[in-house]
């Protein structure tokens, strides 16, 4: 499945890959591999459109956690 992502993403076309779509991609992705790894998450409440978040890393999971409930973009 994360190979079918990763395909998708290189294979459309560098213009067409606008911020939205990068974060829908890696919101998608995230997901899948949180699926893949077993891992369980859920998120509480509504979705703050254009906010900032500031987490302090605890491990690599925390992107993954992150990104998967709705599409982000770090910077």
């Amino acid at each position: 499945m994360l190979a079918f992502y990763a395909a998708a993403f290189v294979l459309v076309p560098a213009n067409r890959r606008t911020l939205a779509t990068r974060a829908r991609w890696l919101s998608r992705t995230c997901r899948s591999l949180l699926k893949a790894m077993g891992v369980r998450c859920s998120a509480v409440g509504p979705a703050v459109p254009a906010s900032v978040i500031a987490s302090n890393h605890l491990s690599y999971l925390d992107i993954l956690v992150l990104a998967a409930p709705t599409p982000t973009v770090f910077v």
